[in-house]
């Protein structure tokens, strides 16, 4: 049943809550928002001043910028800035990042004020300010500074300086090939091992010449004693050659020359055996030879690769016998010098003289790449003897032997 005191009661009601509602929102919309200065994104200013601080405060995974500075750190931080840390002195030698050094202290002694790293806009124009003289007085010290180097320049250029001389085994250095330098020392025999694939064996050969003989050394390490030496009594194929290498006075090397096929080998013997050939240069035309050499063969036991044993087989070449016959006991390695005519013996500048006994010899499976070189490489007295797999150090220290002999 209808009752107008509930219909009565139910409008008014609803009128209160209206209107209060009403007020409310009237009320709200009347009041003035204020927000902190460092909350307000307009004011923020991100000085780059995180960058000027220690390592040390920077071992964090959170950055610096994310951090406020410490107060036990404040007070070792002002104090660093009073000084140049030693990167900023790097930086003034250089005069490349002063005005960002000097800037950035003032910066950051602005921070550190606050104690943290975002600053208000308030700062903004004092730490402008202090940039700016600091620059100032920073471009001063650099003139300064840059007039008074220039002058001890022109001084240290005004007094004498020493000369260079050049002192065979002393003054010669290179950068040793760590493998290599291993290589040879943990083996005494390793003259007879091939040298590691994929590697360069680089020594030193010395020549000393006299009216009686010739004398051959060869150095891995000009500083230290030579690896092995060869003496010539003479300067022909047909003169006696002795060679000594160290720590291994078992083994008995021999020279022979063949008129005929104009062919100069050698012959290798342990302990009084059967001599077995390891090397023979085929002359072409003067001082150019094609060389060859023993296949490899390996080791199942120890996995190392050693030179097939040829059989010396008297007056003649085994291996150039071998070769011609089609055997795949020798191999042939080419020279370049037999390449063209007029053949430009510096190799393209590799060598610093255009001397007939300079030579690179290759494997015509890869013509890219040089099996051996030897050569002058500088004004200290030394051939470079560059020696690549499947060639040993005796091999190539017989060619480089023979490149400076004669047949007279």
């Amino acid at each position: 049943m209808f009752s107008i005191n509930k219909f009565l009661k139910d409008i008014f009601g609803f009128y209160i809550r209206f209107e209060s509602l009403f007020e409310t929102n009237t009320e709200m919309s009347n009041k003035e928002i204020y927000l902190e200065p460092f909350l307000d994104d307009e004011l923020i200013v991100f000085q780059n001043v995180f960058t000027l601080m220690d390592p040390a405060y920077n071992t964090s995974e959170i950055k610096p910028i994310m951090l406020s500075i410490p107060k036990s750190m404040r007070s070792k931080m002002k104090s660093a800035i009073g000084r140049p840390s030693q990167s900023s002195l790097s930086n003034n030698q250089n005069g490349n990042a002063n005005n960002a050094t000097i800037g950035g202290n003032a910066g950051l002694s602005s921070v550190l004020n606050k104690g943290r790293l975002l600053v208000s806009s308030t700062l903004t124009n004092k730490i402008n300010n202090d940039n700016t003289n600091s620059n100032a007085n920073t471009n001063n010290n650099n003139d300064t500074n840059h007039g008074n180097s220039k002058r001890q320049h022109n001084d240290e250029n005004s007094s004498s300086r020493p000369v260079q001389q050049t002192n065979i085994g002393n003054e010669y250095h290179v950068t040793l090939d760590p493998i290599i330098e291993r290589f040879i020392e943990d083996d005494q025999q390793f003259w007879l091992t091939p040298v590691p694939s994929k590697r360069t064996a680089s020594f030193h050969l010395l020549i000393e010449k006299n009216k009686t003989n010739t004398q051959f050394k060869l150095f891995f390490d000009t500083t230290k004693q030579f690896l092995m030496r060869a003496t010539l009594d003479g300067s022909s194929f047909n003169d006696n050659l002795t060679v000594f290498i160290k720590q291994s006075q078992q083994y008995h090397i021999t020279s022979l020359y063949d008129g005929s096929s104009d062919c100069y080998f050698a012959t290798l013997s342990e302990n009084g055996k059967r001599p077995t050939e390891f090397c023979a240069a085929k002359f072409t035309k003067q001082n150019v030879f094609d060389l060859f050499i023993p296949a490899l063969k390996k080791n199942k036991e120890t996995g190392k690769s050693y030179m097939a044993p040829i059989a010396f087989g008297g007056l003649k070449s085994t291996l150039l016998e071998k070769f011609n016959e089609g055997s795949h006991e020798s191999i042939k390695i080419q020279s370049r010098a037999n390449d063209g005519t007029n053949v430009d013996l510096t190799f393209s500048g590799r060598f610093i003289t255009n001397d007939p006994t300079n030579f690179i010899l290759y494997h015509k499976s890869n013509q890219n790449k040089d099996i051996i070189s030897c050569g002058p490489t500088d004004d200290t007295g030394y051939y470079m003897l560059n020696i690549s797999y499947p060639m040993n150090t005796i091999q190539g220290f017989f060619a480089a032997i023979a490149a400076h002999l004669t047949n007279a």
